[in-house]
């Protein structure tokens, strides 16, 4: 099998390149295997997921009640959870074998134990992208439509069409590295789904969901520099596949810097405007409070200058022809311009 290039030496039709590729290139291991016969399955799978989770799904649930499916969800993403670790287990034995070649690793297409074996997860990694489907679909049906983002169907939707050419062409070799660091990743990020799952009882923990991100762009990173070796060292590994690596690694990480610079660094603006206008409502508070107490103070005041010049006035017709008057007229008169005076502060 010719693994160094596509380019047939004279066919110059686009049918006799494609069929150069599909029939000359292909492993013949996979051709009785699940949907490895012809990519088109795969691609009509995923333009058919495109068309359910942007137009039908949505359109299906516009008028109806979200799906009370919280039990689906805990077994859905347990099952997840250990498929996951599953694979990642599998790919590990085939790292720690100590014949691996960080640098660059062919293809072994022999029928041995541990060939199959590898070609076996690279189909499996394969398979599970569709299982991830359904994570937009329960996003549909209820009714969290935020979610199914653009990131989040292009990821979805593309990642089953890319997933194929491993297990048809490369399964084995330089391409592991790829789905074993992936599936590490999905273990981690099913199993925060399966604890987010049981409800508020549980999420209150669940502190390390912004570290999950971040741990996926550094899985594209390493896939990125990981996939660029054939490139640059004498390899018996397909360029055209590490190109198709690396450019897969070079695309999601964009995608998921946008959505974490969208995602976080949005959340310390809207948490800064929040302590801001918290700010400004306290010191709202405060004022409205100390105009309270000055409209009080004045009341409390008019309220003892009236009572003091009824006093006196009672006191001055009571004790007239009895006793010597203790104040004059004019003092009386004084007091009562003093009073006078006072409700004309307060008005002002």
């Amino acid at each position: 099998m010719n693994v160094t290039g596509i380019t047939p030496d004279g066919g110059s039709s686009i049918m006799d390149s494609y069929n150069y590729l599909m029939e000359d290139l292909r492993d013949p291991r996979v051709d009785s295997w699940p949907l490895m016969a012809s990519i088109w399955p795969t691609t009509l799978i995923c333009i058919i997921y495109v068309y359910v989770v942007k137009v039908a799904g949505p359109k299906f649930m516009e008028n109806r009640e979200p799906y009370e499916i919280r039990r689906v969800m805990i077994v859905y993403n347990a099952f997840q959870t250990v498929f996951s670790f599953w694979m990642f287990k599998e790919s590990w034995a085939f790292f720690v074998s100590g014949d691996y070649s960080w640098h660059c690793q062919p293809v072994d297409y022999s029928n041995n134990d541990q060939a199959l074996r590898v070609l076996r997860v690279g189909w499996w990694y394969f398979f599970s992208k569709f299982v991830d489907l359904l994570d937009t679909v329960f996003f549909i049906m209820r009714k969290k439509f935020n979610q199914v983002s653009a990131l989040h169907v292009i990821h979805h939707s593309t990642l089953p069409w890319l997933s194929w050419w491993g297990p048809r062409f490369v399964g084995g070799g330089h391409a592991v590295f790829g789905p074993f660091l992936n599936s590490g990743v999905h273990t981690v990020m099913y199993f925060y789904y399966l604890c987010a799952a049981f409800g508020p009882e549980v999420q209150k923990y669940l502190w390390w969901k912004k570290y999950i991100t971040t741990i996926q762009l550094v899985q594209f990173v390493l896939v990125f520099f990981h996939a660029i070796q054939p490139l640059f060292f004498e390899c018996n590994f397909p360029r055209a596949a590490s190109l198709m690596f690396a450019g897969t690694g070079l695309q999601y990480f964009i995608l998921f810097m946008m959505f974490y610079k969208k995602t976080y660094n949005n959340k310390k603006t809207n948490n800064k405007i929040k302590r801001q206008d918290s700010t400004d409502d306290l010191l709202e508070d405060l004022g409205n409070t100390v105009e309270t107490v000055r409209r009080n103070s004045l009341k409390a005041v008019d309220r003892v200058r009236r009572n003091s010049i009824t006093a006196l006035g009672n006191f001055r017709r009571n004790s007239v022809g009895k006793l010597s008057p203790i104040l004059s007229s004019n003092n009386i008169k004084d007091l009562e311009k003093i009073y006078s005076n006072g409700k004309s502060e307060k008005t002002e």
